[in-house]
C-alpha cells in the first residue's frame, strides 16, 4: 500500500489558477475604484475653481456701478474680456491669460493681475455677453464658464474641449451665470 503525502501537481496548478483568478479580480476592482476617485478628485477642482470663479464674476457685476459700461471686448486671437465699471471711474477687466481666469484694474492698462483660478484647471471658454433688455435699462451681464482640468488630458478647443477618454483623472465643466449691476 502507498502512503500519500502532500498534494499532486494537478492539484496544485487548480489552486493557483483559482487564487490567481481572484487575485485578478480583487485587482481590477481596485484600478477601477482609483481610476473613480481620481475622477472624482478632478472634477471636484473644476467644479470648485468654477464655481469660487464664478462666484466673484457676479459679485463684480452686481457691485458695478448701475451707470457702467459694461462691456466685452475681443483679445486676440479669440478670448474675450469683461470690462466693468466699479465706484464711480474705477475698472476691473476679466480675461484669460495663459489657462487662467484674471482679473486686472484698467481694462486698457490692466495692473495689478490677480488670477482667480488655480493651476490644476484651465479656463478654454469664457464667454461673457452685455445684453441690453431695451435702450436705457440696465445691462444684463451672462456669463458662461468652461473648466477643464489642466493636466494634458482633454482634447479640442474652446466648447469643444472633451477628456480624453483614456484618462483617468479628467473632467470638464461649464457654468453658466447671469448678473445686473445694482
Amino acid at each position: 500500500m502507498r502512503k500519500t503525502a502532500g498534494f499532486t501537481l494537478i492539484e496544485l496548478t487548480m489552486a493557483m489558477a483559482v487564487f490567481s483568478g481572484m487575485l485578478l479580480i480583487i485587482v481590477m476592482g481596485f484600478i477601477n475604484i482609483t481610476h473613480m476617485r481620481n475622477r472624482a478628485n478632478a472634477l471636484n477642482a473644476a467644479q470648485d475653481n468654477g464655481r469660487l470663479a464664478m462666484e466673484e464674476l457676479v459679485q463684480a457685476v452686481r457691485a458695478s456701478s448701475p451707470d457702467t459700461n459694461a462691456t466685452t471686448t475681443g483679445l486676440l486671437p479669440t478670448s474675450k474680456a469683461l470690462c466693468l465699471t466699479r465706484s464711480g471711474t474705477t475698472e476691473q477687466v476679466y480675461f484669460v491669460d495663459g489657462g487662467f481666469l484674471t482679473v486686472a484694474d484698467g481694462c486698457v492698462t490692466r495692473l495689478n493681475r490677480r488670477h482667480l483660478t488655480t493651476d490644476k484647471v484651465a479656463i478654454v471658454n469664457f464667454d461673457p455677453q452685455v445684453v441690453v433688455p431695451t435702450p436705457g435699462d440696465k445691462p444684463q451681464i451672462e456669463i458662461n464658464l468652461m473648466v477643464a482640468t489642466n493636466n494634458g488630458s482633454t482634447t479640442g478647443a474652446g466648447s469643444a474641449t472633451k477628456c480624453n477618454p483614456i484618462s483617468s483623472y479628467c473632467a470638464v465643466v461649464t457654468l453658466n451665470s447671469g448678473a445686473t449691476p445694482r
